[in-house]
């Protein structure tokens, strides 16, 4: 087991140490006092500009063109084959549906490969993918391309592009070979406001529990790296963090015992950071289990609807971001068409994000859906791009 500590350590106890030997990886940072209704620990400034940077995140998304116009029925007739890194993750099986539905409007097929996140899965999308005739492949939702690597020379000897959508994070430099385009994501400013959040509510004196994926894909490193960022940079020495990298087929039987381990061993603790939000459930049951729901909350990533109702419907929840899936699924699609259009791709391209809490979750409709919450720029603005008259 790899343990990274800084500052005051965390004595870990032996039915811990078992249960994370067995699921993932952990390490400890911070030091110093944990009650969130202590003294703050944050400057008037540090206060200020965290408020700021939520409040800005809280606003409805504007559109930007992330490049010039084209006439988006030019490329009907055309199939996309989308293969994400599983099917199972509601967001990333409603955004692949959003591509589609945009996508027929425009005479062009897309499809999403259907998988549970293995990656001999992976490999038999893009196989399928060459031998069904696609004219373009997105390798989706978090997976690393590289791995998919032969299969992509393989596709691009036949003459099929690959577009990496929403796995690379907008500062990562080092890409997979042979992509012809890429629809990024904010990881890392995601851990950041899923940081600052928990900073702010507790006045810089967080206890927290820190629950990610890594190895599991290429996205979570980076957005671990933003939230590991925030709390050295704002509460160094008051902050405890413990992180915990659970894979995503171990869910559903290894966090559920990790909270109720940290529960026991940790009264202090005051907020969980749930990655994704296909995690929230196996935290919620033992926070509810023993109690702990008055003391402990959860923050997360994805806004999915089930999630985004428990924040309107209680007060465990109190923060979820959220990419607009429309607008994810439409530059991933804006990407893919100007590739097979033989357009540069373009270089900026991402979902615009948003914050709901307790103030602005009732936007997110009733019951909450992906595809509310987030105002109706991106839609319209690529229409108007798609129209070719812009």
């Amino acid at each position: 087991m790899k343990t990274n500590r800084i500052g005051v350590t965390v004595t870990t106890g032996v039915a811990v140490l078992m249960m994370l030997a067995a699921c993932g990886t952990d390490s400890t940072s911070g030091g110093g006092s944990s009650s969130s209704t202590g003294e703050p620990a944050l400057s008037q400034e540090q206060t200020d500009e965290l408020q700021a940077k939520i409040d800005k995140y809280k606003e409805l998304p504007a559109f930007t063109a992330p490049g010039p116009a084209f006439d988006a029925k030019k490329a009907s007739g055309k199939k996309i084959m989308t293969i994400p890194s599983s099917s199972a993750l509601e967001f990333c099986h409603e955004v692949d549906m959003e591509l589609a539905a945009a996508a027929e409007e425009y005479g062009i097929e897309a499809v999403e490969y259907e998988n549970q996140g293995q990656p001999n899965q992976w490999v038999a999308g893009m196989n399928a993918a060459q031998n069904t005739g696609a004219d373009v492949v997105n390798i989706a939702c978090g997976t690393d391309p590289a791995t998919l690597t032969p299969q992509t020379q393989s596709l691009k000897q036949a003459g099929i592009p690959t577009v990496a959508a929403h796995n690379y994070d907008p500062s990562k430099k080092e890409l997979a070979p042979d992509l012809a385009g890429i629809v990024n994501a904010q990881y890392k400013t995601v851990g950041e406001l899923q940081a600052d959040w928990v900073i702010l509510q507790t006045k810089g004196n967080a206890n927290v529990l820190a629950i990610d994926d890594i190895g599991s894909d290429i996205a979570t490193p980076e957005l671990v790296a933003g939230i590991k960022q925030e709390f050295a940079k704002y509460c160094p020495e008051t902050c405890k963090v413990r992180h915990v990298s659970v894979p995503i087929p171990n869910w559903s039987t290894a966090i559920s015992p990790v909270v109720a381990a940290e529960l026991s061993r940790n009264p202090d603790l005051n907020y969980v950071i749930a990655v994704y939000d296909d995690m929230v459930k196996y935290v919620l049951a033992p926070l509810t289990s023993a109690g702990a729901t008055e003391r402990v909350k959860i923050a997360t990533f994805n806004a999915s609807p089930s999630v985004v109702k428990m924040i309107q419907e209680g007060d465990v929840v109190t923060f979820d971001v959220g990419e607009d899936a429309n607008g994810l699924a439409r530059a991933i699609l804006d990407q893919d068409m100007r590739i097979l259009l033989g357009m540069p791709p373009v270089e900026e391209s991402y979902a615009a994000l948003r914050i709901f809490d307790k103030s602005n979750a009732e936007e997110a409709g009733s019951p909450p859906s992906f595809t509310e919450g987030y105002g109706n720029a991106a839609v319209e603005g690529f229409e108007e791009l798609w129209s070719g008259q812009q």
